[in-house]
């Protein structure tokens, strides 16, 4: 049998776990990831400095496609664009285009997504950041965030529900772990900030910017559940001051065989 002490730092473990997965799915998901590997994809492609030079080449090139698909050369990650969208757009338009589809090869394929010069695929060594970062935030880290999620509702499911079977408050545990996991993601957010000004390559300050943006989003979940919590723990305590000043007071006894007052 689980100790009674145990309850309340197992749901605290719980709810940090909880909030940790859940911010893995949200950067992981489909919308979230596509861009932060499509700002990935730009730093490493130099895109500001490629664009300018095919830019006028990729018009013509959809001006002859004719409804179809435009391949630009020489990009590491192959992409198709639909040739009206090129032919109507600026430079800017063109950017989001090529950034979008990118990020979103990158999520499918993962590095499999990459191709060298005669078009085989393209191999990083294990200490390169972009290998980790495009692992971390393809469609396979989803799943796995996913199915986290999923066990950690489970477990703090099964926490709370003992802690209220035997009579323990809930909210206290439950806010502590909300603020426990903000702590850690403000940690993580401000290591990945002074990542950004250390790094002079503007891969790595772009990896160090995503580690940010994900800080952010488990910052924004820890302080929502922590203060939800706290808040309630405030109203509740508040309310049962109110309660118990409103309550009459206890009829206070005289004498033996006096008349009650």
């Amino acid at each position: 049998m689980m100790r009674r002490s145990l309850r309340p730092a197992l749901t605290v473990v719980a709810t940090v776990v909880l909030l940790f997965s859940l911010s893995g799915y949200q950067v992981t998901s489909e919308t979230a990831s596509g861009r932060l590997l499509g700002r990935l994809a730009a730093a490493v492609i130099e895109l500001d400095r490629w664009l300018p030079a095919h830019a006028e080449d990729l018009r013509l090139l959809a001006a002859e496609a004719r409804g179809g698909s435009v391949t630009p050369a020489g990009l590491p990650v192959p992409i198709a664009l639909p040739a009206d969208a090129v032919a109507a757009s600026d430079a800017n338009g063109l950017r989001a285009m090529i950034v979008e589809a990118t990020g979103a090869a990158l999520r499918k394929d993962g590095l499999a997504a990459f191709r060298d010069d005669a078009g085989a695929g393209g191999s990083l060594g294990v200490q390169e950041p972009v290998r980790w970062t495009v692992a971390l935030l393809g469609a396979s880290a989803h799943t796995f965030w996913g199915t986290a999620l999923l066990l950690s509702v489970v477990a703090l499911v099964g926490f709370a529900a003992g802690l209220l079977l035997e009579g323990r408050p809930l909210l206290g545990p439950v806010s502590f772990g909300g603020g426990v996991a903000a702590a850690a993601a403000f940690a993580a957010w401000l290591l990945a900030l002074a990542a950004d000004q250390a790094f002079a390559s503007a891969i790595d300050s772009e990896v160090a910017l995503i580690l940010r943006d994900g800080a952010w989003i488990g910052l924004r979940n820890g302080l929502a559940v922590g203060g939800a919590g706290l808040a309630l723990l405030l109203l509740l305590g508040n309310g049962g001051d109110r309660e118990a000043a409103n309550r009459p007071l206890p009829v206070s006894a005289g004498p033996p065989g006096a008349p009650p007052e």
